[in-house]
């Protein structure tokens, strides 16, 4: 195992990582900071050239296991091609500090989509707002299915689970389509560095219940964190927020979950049976991958008077991007 840099050069808007100059930063988390970065030497104005660049936290660029886990995700990445993946154009590691270039998403999450719905509850009650997000969950289902059937150079299944099928990690973009990003805490067959057994990776509140009894993620631990966002999107409230992580453990384990059709008149019986399948705690009795969760769905947008087009939902998305500004301008 080769030594990790003694000192690391020092990364922030205007330096130069790799072949990338970074212009501004556009989030920060846990792991990373993600950057708009343009290939070095073309000017700020290169639109059709930006990236998000994504670059490990210094503390821990430091450890070659979180390096290694941060490069596996790079690896994984450029090998998924599919419309409602987040594509991973590079990566690479530049005197010590490794990155990943991904698609600039022109969009909006479904974290700030959350957020409108919940100042904004009259969003939620039409059979327009229903058929609109059960075809982006639906979209979303295939992006992670693709994800999991996705194999190695020699055609053998990598078993990718992404573990934090979240809000904050799905977007909606501005030409109707949808991006499932972040596969940052994946597990797959080719991780170079395995993760701690027992450990629940990705925001609690999603976590599939088989989790907290130590079982190994496959698929269908994805397949209940959709069912949950599809839930809230559905509702407009929260399915598992509670103040502790006690508490929202709790809940996901014991606590009984409603139909949506509870808050949301315009969702059918035969909707709420799909909600709850995905919802369902045996995961033998869940839907056994994410492409039988899409093809429910879109069953059921055939029998509602099908789904909504990419013209139909660009405008649905326009009207959507109004509300979600003005919640952001009222904080």
């Amino acid at each position: 195992m080769r030594p990790r840099p003694a000192l690391l050069p020092p990364v922030g808007v205007g330096s130069v990582l790799g072949p990338y100059r970074l212009i501004s930063e556009l989030g920060s988390g846990g792991m990373a900071t993600v950057y708009l970065a343009v290939p070095a030497g073309t000017g700020d104005d290169a639109a059709h050239e930006q990236v998000a660049l994504k670059v490990l936290h210094e503390h821990l660029a430091r450890e070659r296991d979180h390096v290694d886990a941060f490069l596996d995700e790079g690896r994984i990445g450029l090998r998924l091609d599919h419309p409602a993946v987040c594509k991973v154009l590079d990566y690479g590691e530049e005197g010590g500090r490794p990155y990943i270039a991904m698609e600039l998403i022109d969009g909006i999450s479904l974290e700030a989509i959350q957020a409108a719905v919940e100042l904004r509850p009259e969003l939620v009650a039409t059979g327009e707002w229903t058929r609109q997000v059960c075809a982006l969950v639906a979209n979303l289902a295939d992006g992670l299915h693709a994800a999991h059937q996705l194999c190695d150079e020699d055609g053998l299944p990598l078993e990718v689970v992404h573990r934090d099928v979240t809000p904050e990690n799905l977007y909606v973009t501005t030409d109707g389509g949808v991006r499932v990003s972040d596969f940052g805490v994946a597990r797959h067959s080719a991780r170079r560095h395995p993760t701690r057994e027992g450990v629940i990776k990705g925001k609690l509140a999603y976590a599939a219940p088989e989790l907290f009894h130590g079982a190994e993620p496959d698929r269908r631990v994805d397949v209940w964190s959709l069912g949950v966002v599809l839930w809230e999107l559905l509702t407009g409230r929260p399915l598992f927020r509670f103040a502790t992580d006690a508490e929202i453990t709790h809940a996901i384990l014991d606590r009984e979950i409603h139909p949506p059709s509870c808050w949301d008149a315009s969702v059918d019986q035969e909707l709420d049976l799909i909600v709850l399948q995905a919802l369902t705690r045996d995961p033998e009795r869940r839907f056994d991958n994410a492409r039988a969760f899409s093809h429910a769905l879109r069953l059921w947008l055939a029998r509602a008077g099908e789904g909504p087009g990419m013209l139909a939902r660009r405008e649905w998305l326009l009207g959507l991007a109004v509300s979600v500004a003005r919640v952001v301008d009222d904080e």
